[in-house]
């Protein structure tokens, strides 16, 4: 955007009050008063004279304790945001863990067959993947260490 006289290298949105932070700042005022008034008008009616008034410090603590309630919500939106991620990460490694293959057999694992990880490092047809999930029985035996 063109210049308006400002020195060089400084932008409109450089100026306070047209940066996109505030931009949003004030839409968010904006929209809570609208919502406010739409959906509690008795109660808005209440708070009017506070904004009329000329107490400062009154209209500061009242926008203070509604900054206070929006970065509680911003938080608590984010806490879920977090655990909905972690629910779908732990949904996606049991759908894995499920539908793991016995890498001897190829057969489905599920949640039914108790399972040997396994380190093989001498074997070689399995030495491109020296570290396994196969049955326990029958395709390892645990006492011998052998592959059937």
């Amino acid at each position: 955007m063109g210049g308006f006289n400002l020195p060089p290298g400084v932008s409109v949105s450089d100026i306070p009050g047209n940066r996109p932070e505030d931009i949003a700042e004030q839409a968010f005022w904006e929209e809570l008063d609208l919502k406010f008034y739409n959906d509690h008008p008795e109660m808005a009616a209440k708070l009017q004279p506070v904004w009329d008034g000329h107490d400062q410090e009154l209209i500061d603590a009242v926008v203070k304790y509604a900054e206070i309630a929006r970065t509680m919500g911003y938080t608590a939106g984010s806490n879920e945001t977090a655990a909905d991620e972690s629910l779908a990460q732990a949904a996606k490694e049991e759908e894995e863990y499920a539908n793991t293959r016995c890498a001897v057999c190829g057969e489905v694992l599920g949640f039914d067959y108790p399972r040997a990880e396994v380190v093989l490092k001498s074997t070689a047809w399995l030495s491109e993947r020296p570290h396994l999930i196969i049955h326990q029985d029958p395709c390892f035996n645990e006492e011998t260490m052998e592959i059937a």
